[in-house]
């Protein structure tokens, strides 16, 4: 029985034989999307704590959390922490609802301003194109 030939003993050179790349060195590549020394597979931020704390859904999330939080310290003995951060985190629970009730405020007039506008808006239209459909006639006396 023969053997198998090796990719180096053929005829043509080998030209079936894995062909090596040069070796490069190692660069940390920055994450996608433009972001240098963002990792890949990770969401790129959107802002900082700021901005996300100005949004209701946050603002509600947090505010059911910290009420947890205060209900659990309340009812385990365990759970008991300083003064002082039990008062940081009560300040903060009122704060929150403070901005929530500003937030809502803030939405719902400007949400009636749009409407409002909207209306005036289409009061004008209606105006403007009845008076295009009649035309203007003048009386002689």
């Amino acid at each position: 029985m023969s053997q198998k030939r090796k990719h180096g003993d053929t005829a043509d050179g080998g030209r079936d034989a894995p062909h090596f790349k040069k070796q490069r060195s190692f660069k940390p590549r920055g994450g996608g999307r433009g972001q240098p020394g963002s990792s890949r597979g990770t969401k790129p931020s959107h802002g900082d704590d700021e901005t996300k704390a100005d949004s209701a859904s946050s603002l509600k999330s947090r505010i059911r959390n910290l009420t947890r939080l205060l209900g659990h310290l309340d009812k385990d003995a365990a759970n008991k922490v300083p003064a002082n951060v039990r008062n940081e985190r009560e300040r903060e629970l009122e704060a929150c609802k403070h901005e929530l009730a500003e937030k809502l405020a803030t939405d719902r007039e400007t949400d009636f301003r749009n409407k409002t506008i909207g209306k005036y808006h289409h009061i004008r239209f209606f105006g403007k194109s009845q008076e295009q459909a009649t035309p203007k006639r003048t009386i002689e006396c």
